[in-house]
């Protein structure tokens, strides 16, 4: 793995550094690393946990709805839930969010969250990941009724997320794969608990310059998606270091916004098996924190 110069590092470049600190007086970050359960998605909820121990990983995102073995749905009776709360406590993990396929351009979502709020609640998750989703067939909308629309929905939902102190973080992806229009949404909606999951790989592989990014989403990041992807359209990930998406910079707009939440790795299987992708994910997110 090559060395890099935590000044100069290209987005390109893989994340080992020369310790080039002058003294011990530097602040640490303390942004934290987590996985989300894609990696792993055969793991039981021992497995997923016995591995984020094994490995130094400070949380695990579990993805709802998508048939993981890890037991976290909505349909899991109250006393799984208090085991599986008990089970994090125990390994010393965060549940950091429970990533949802819920969709607020549409008014399905507004139905689904609150079975989802009393889930991470129930499990001591600070939030849930939400997206805008596609428009739906049929219909012609611009950017700004996208916003519009997706802003009201989430508002439909705040009540119930306040009671509960659940936070409601949507994603940069899909139709507000920009910073732009999900920062739009989260100034309309004007409210504490509805914030961005910044995916720091769909705005810029989709055109957005970076200085756009950071300005719309000021203020706004509450968690983060972490993932490196090739050049050339579509979502190719590859590992952190050997794509395109420039990591040291968005660390830096990180710091300096003062984030403390987790940067949440996310990648598939076909990247390679969990015993491989989990200490390498880590140990690249280690190093560009410690050095950005």
């Amino acid at each position: 793995m090559g060395r890099a110069n935590r000044e100069n590092v290209g987005p390109t470049a893989e994340y080992e550094f020369e310790d080039e600190r002058e003294d011990d007086s530097v602040e640490v970050s303390r942004m934290k690393v987590a996985f989300m359960t894609f990696a792993c998605p055969t793991f039981s909820l021992d497995e997923v946990l016995a591995a984020a121990k094994k490995y130094g990983y400070d949380g695990v995102e579990p993805r709802l709805d998508a048939n993981h073995n890890h037991g976290i749905e909505v349909d899991a009776s109250a006393g799984w839930r208090a085991e599986a709360r008990r089970k994090f406590a125990e390994n010393g993990i965060v549940n950091c969010c429970l990533a949802t396929s819920l969709q607020f351009i549409g008014d399905q979502a507004v139905t689904d969250a609150p079975p989802r709020i009393d889930l991470a609640a129930d499990l001591g998750a600070p939030g849930l990941r939400v997206f805008c989703g596609p428009i739906p067939k049929g219909q012609q909308m611009d950017i700004a009724e996208v916003v519009k629309r997706v802003a009201d929905n989430l508002m439909k939902v705040a009540e119930y997320a306040t009671q509960r102190n659940i936070g409601i973080w949507l994603e940069t992806h899909d139709t507000v794969r920009h910073g732009k229009p999900v920062g739009e949404i989260i100034d309309r909606c004007k409210h504490p608990l509805i914030l961005a999951n910044y995916d720091i790989m769909h705005p810029f592989c989709n055109g957005e310059p970076l200085e756009v990014t950071m300005k719309a989403l000021h203020g706004k990041v509450r968690h983060t998606h972490v993932h490196d992807a090739k050049a050339g359209g579509g979502v190719n990930i590859v590992p952190i270091g050997e794509g395109v998406v420039p990591m040291p910079q968005i660390i830096r707009f990180l710091k300096a916004e003062g984030f403390q939440g987790f940067l949440s790795g996310e990648w598939f299987e076909p990247l390679g098996p969990a015993d491989v992708t989990l200490p390498k994910f880590v140990a690249a997110m280690r190093a560009v924190v410690a050095y950005a």
